[in-house]
């Protein structure tokens, strides 16, 4: 991951910028780089801590400036060798091989339009010299975070929300009906944010900030048009398709890793891996014999093992000790926003273990539980709406039983 952030004729921008990129620095510990413009009555001023995962050269410094045209990009673009393609057929002649510069020039190319075509996981500014414009974008799915605040005229943002509490200051109070809807899904939902006057950047959306002091907002891509396309369809090749979804995010030029819990998600996806990186590491998460009579989740140590062993991989142990609990204050720092899932204790540990032995790339099987229904609330959802096709007259003896 990387770190971006940024004002838009806010006070003192500058600086503000300098504090919010500072404030994100632990998202790109590999370098920094700060822009300021002039747009219309006021400035600009982009700031990015980068993670270099491709192009580890300064050609893919940010924020990248060219040609009237200053981006500042967190995130990865699996389809930017067809992108580049693309675009050296039409004359484009590009510096180095990162994906930032393909989107740049996708950009200038397409403008909003070249959103629909991106595939991958994505937050990122754009200011255009010549009309005074920035436009700030998120990925389909809302991957990669972007949180922004208004003041006026004025607007700033950055990827992680405790960067906008140190500016906002005592104006950043907590939104009470967020933190309840925390109770009620255990994560507060993009529509909502803790901190009131912020908001997050709606997934598959962009906010364009012009000189004359208006927004515009636009949405290019919606999970419900898809899925309603998607009725109309053949049904594809699952296998395929997850197969060729793991080849391209295991593109990189630095180590690339997995997940390995055990279960049957991380399993497939490091088999998947394996078949493409032979001798891929993995890490999993193991508990020590006097603690495991105490956790409430299955230790699947064992089942890690036996995948690890059948396609080769390179099985990382770490070992969750008592200590833990002195790793929540540092935890919760990092999460930004109340979450209600105990595993994140178990992606800290396993990040921490593999950053320190140089990977800068995980891939997780996290998400396929929402996609394939493996939750029991999905099947209650389902039985729900069974029993409410069932005929009123049948249901009232069942509601008296209940009652």
């Amino acid at each position: 991951m990387c770190g971006i952030a940024g004002t838009y004729h806010w006070p003192d921008g500058a600086q503000v910028t300098e504090r919010l990129t500072a404030s994100v620095a632990h998202r790109g510990p590999d370098a920094s780089g700060r822009y300021g413009h002039r747009a219309g009555g006021g400035e600009v001023h982009l700031g990015h801590r980068r993670l270099s995962i491709i192009d580890l050269s300064e050609t893919g410094a940010q924020p990248m400036v060219s040609e009237g045209l200053a981006l500042s990009y967190n995130g990865e673009l699996y389809n930017a060798p067809e992108l580049r393609t693309e675009l050296e057929s039409a004359g484009v002649r590009f510096r180095g091989t990162s994906d930032t510069e393909v989107l740049l020039e996708a950009w200038r190319r397409w403008g909003t339009d070249c959103l629909a075509r991106l595939r991958g996981m994505f937050a990122f500014a754009i200011f255009d010299e010549r009309t005074g414009e920035l436009v700030l974008a998120r990925d389909q799915l809302g991957i990669k975070p972007l949180f922004l605040a208004r003041r006026g005229e004025g607007l700033v943002f950055a990827s992680e929300l405790k960067a906008l509490t140190d500016v906002l200051g005592a104006s950043a109070a907590v939104d009470e009906a967020a933190m309840v809807a925390s109770l009620l899904y255990y994560w507060v939902p993009d529509t909502r944010c803790a901190i009131r006057g912020v908001e997050k950047l709606q997934p598959g959306s962009w906010l364009r900030a012009r000189p004359d002091g208006r927004i515009e907002r636009g949405t290019y891509w919606s999970l419900r048009e898809v899925a309603e396309q998607a009725a109309h369809e053949p049904f594809p090749d699952l296998e395929a398709v997850i197969e060729e979804s793991t080849r391209r995010h295991l593109m990189a030029d630095v180590p690339v890793a997995t997940f390995l819990s055990g279960g049957l998600d991380s399993s497939y996806l490091t088999a998947l891996a394996a078949r493409h990186q032979p001798g891929i590491s993995a890490y999993t998460i193991g508990f020590r014999a006097e603690d495991a009579k105490f956790e409430a989740m299955p230790d699947d140590l064992r089942y890690a093992r036996q995948v690890a062993q059948k396609f080769g991989v390179d099985l990382h142990e770490i070992e969750i000790a008592p200590d833990v609990l002195d790793l929540l204050a540092q935890m919760t720092h990092s999460l930004d926003e109340p979450i209600g899932d105990p595993a994140a204790i178990n992606t800290y540990l396993i990040c921490t273990a593999a950053r320190e032995a140089g990977v800068k790339v995980m891939l997780s099987g996290m998400g396929a539980d929402e996609l394939f229904g493996g939750y029991r609330k999905h099947a209650a959802n389902l039985l729900a709406l069974r029993y409410q096709s069932v005929p009123s007259a049948l249901r009232r003896p069942v509601h008296a039983a209940v009652d």
